[in-house]
């Protein structure tokens, strides 16, 4: 198997576990554009995985499950309900779960 393709596969695998704790996540960013445009990932240099979830469907124990699932953690910034990013890493692929909260008439 090529590296690609092993790449593919364990980004597959992260989605799955990602979409099982969290249903209502979506994907963000590069992820999404690979997704709708190439209807598959964009791989090059740097490989990762871009995830979105309103704040109102986080909870930390997500992350809790995700780190049983084998994820490490990486790093958090910001603060919740405030731009919150939280980082994770699993079998070389970086995943990056950015939390979005509504304002008004817009999402941050």
């Amino acid at each position: 198997m090529d590296k690609e393709t092993e790449l593919k596969e364990k980004a597959l695998a992260i989605l799955t576990d990602v979409s099982a704790v969290m249903p209502k996540s979506f994907l963000i960013l590069g992820t999404a554009l690979g997704a709708v445009r190439e209807k598959d990932f964009i791989v090059n240099g740097m490989f990762d995985i871009d995830i979105g979830v309103m704040s109102e469907d986080f909870e930390w124990r997500h992350i809790t499950e995700l780190i049983r699932k084998g994820f490490d953690l990486r790093l958090v910034l910001g603060k919740r309900n405030y731009g919150m990013s939280v980082h994770l890493t699993r079998d070389d692929i970086h995943t990056d779960i950015l939390i979005f909260y509504p304002d008004e008439h817009k999402v941050w």
